[in-house]
């Protein structure tokens, strides 16, 4: 504890660990990185701002990392590989051959379970985009669904800190 012009500085084992995290850091941290090196119960962005105000860190460049997240992804089923017909002459419809072996595809998965354009493309053995399905969609031959929430990865914005001061002696 230190006095400043009638204010008190405390510092907590919180501060000591950030401090002795950074102190031999060869590089700025983020949060995570500091966590981790801590061992301690997860140190939240408030301990942060705190060793900020103190003096004991600076906070670096803001830099991009990757974190697993989840994301809304539409699910389809298969109605048929048959030719259908519609439009306004009620012809059948032509199907390209990426179109007949997309449905091939499509007809290899569960029956009763809705499927990802992912899981379809691990059926196919080709990555499949959801333009290679639209026109299936509208001919009838896939129908969608609805939606599903699936792991990802994102990448997100977080601030580096840097050592800039020990704690005083008190």
């Amino acid at each position: 504890m230190t006095t400043k012009a009638n204010t008190i500085t405390t510092y907590t084992a919180n501060d000591r660990a950030i401090v002795d995290a950074l102190k031999g850091a060869d590089h700025p941290m983020t949060l995570a990185e500091i966590n981790a090196a801590t061992g301690l119960a997860p140190l939240k962005p408030g301990s942060m701002t705190s060793a900020v105000r103190k003096g004991l860190i600076t906070k670096g460049e803001e830099i991009k990392v990757k974190r697993p997240a989840k994301r809304e992804v539409s699910t389809y089923s298969f109605v048929t590989a048959d030719a259908l017909k519609g439009g306004k002459d009620g012809k059948a419809f032509n199907y390209t051959s990426s179109e007949t072996n997309i449905l091939a595809a499509a007809a290899t998965m569960p029956k009763d379970t809705p499927f990802t354009l992912a899981e379809l493309s691990t059926a196919y053995g080709s990555e499949i985009k959801s333009g290679n399905i639209n026109s299936l969609v509208k001919k009838g031959n896939l129908a969608k669904v609805g939606t599903r929430k699936v792991d990802c990865e994102a990448t997100a914005k977080v601030s580096t800190y840097v050592f800039a001061a020990d704690i005083p002696n008190a």
